[in-house]
């Protein structure tokens, strides 16, 4: 699961949320990675985890960047992927992997919070939807992910889904294997 910074996060009710987040393996976009339970945080711009550096040790969650030099020394847990990866926002990038990893186990690929619209559902300090065109989305290919934004996401090129899948959660042991495949295979994805 995806759990990004749209609007459309609130369409769900928080402990719902909150528990199907802790029973799969997430990927927390930006400050999403603070307040959902994820597995890693994804990140691509080295200025907000400069800002955040503090904070992010001490949440102990791997943290999927380009690969910036500034944040070498910084003690943190990174798994870079190329700097010249084809998506712009870290949203794309988390749906890109996650994509791609819910192929591997049999799965889809839930993602949330990603909306194309102004604004974040915790705070109002920007517009993604300027920064990328709507079509670069149905451009990336995905063909595993659904999107739970119903209401709120403008984003139409995956299926859309109004409520969590019934399904098992999975075990501390599924999300350690499911973290070394990132670990392993988010370079070679997300490359160009």
């Amino acid at each position: 699961m995806v759990i990004a910074g749209g609007k459309s996060v609130t369409d769900y009710d928080g402990e719902q949320l909150s528990n199907y987040a802790y029973s799969t393996f997430t990927f927390g976009v930006n400050n999403s990675g603070f307040i959902w339970p994820c597995d890693v945080i994804v990140a691509l711009d080295y200025e907000w985890i400069l800002s955040f550096a503090k904070d992010l040790k001490m949440l102990k969650r791997p943290i999927i960047t380009r690969k910036w030099d500034v944040l070498q020394d910084k003690g943190l847990k990174l798994i870079e992927i190329p700097n010249d990866t084809p998506d712009r926002l870290s949203g794309m990038t988390a749906c890109r992997i996650s994509n791609a990893l819910s192929k591997v186990c049999g799965v889809k690929s839930y993602v949330l919070g990603i909306d194309h619209t102004a604004g974040h559902y915790y705070n109002e300090e920007s517009d993604c939807s300027k920064v990328v065109p709507i079509d670069c989305y149905e451009a990336m290919g995905l063909t595993n992910t659904v999107n739970l934004g119903m209401v709120s996401s403008k984003v139409s090129c995956w299926p859309k889904r109004s409520k969590f899948p019934n399904s098992k959660p999975i075990n501390i042991i599924t999300k350690t294997v499911e973290l070394a495949w990132v670990r392993a295979n988010a370079a070679i994805i997300c490359k160009k």
